[in-house]
C-alpha cells in the first residue's frame, strides 16, 4: 500500500483554498490527485533509472 504525507496534501488544499476561493472538498480532490500522480511519478522514474525534471 502506497503512504502519503497527509500533512503535505492538507496545507496544498488550504493553499487552494485561500488562494483560488476554491471549496475545501474540491481542493483536497485535487490536493488528492496531485499527491497520487507525483507518487506515480517518482515510482514510475525509480524503475526505468530516469531522474526527469
Amino acid at each position: 500500500m502506497k503512504k502519503y504525507n497527509l500533512s503535505k496534501i492538507m496545507k496544498r488544499a488550504w493553499e487552494l483554498v485561500k488562494r483560488f476561493k476554491e471549496t475545501i472538498s474540491s481542493a483536497l480532490k485535487k490536493a488528492w490527485r496531485e499527491a497520487k500522480n507525483e507518487n506515480g511519478r517518482t515510482q514510475r522514474n525509480r524503475k526505468t533509472g530516469c531522474l526527469g525534471k
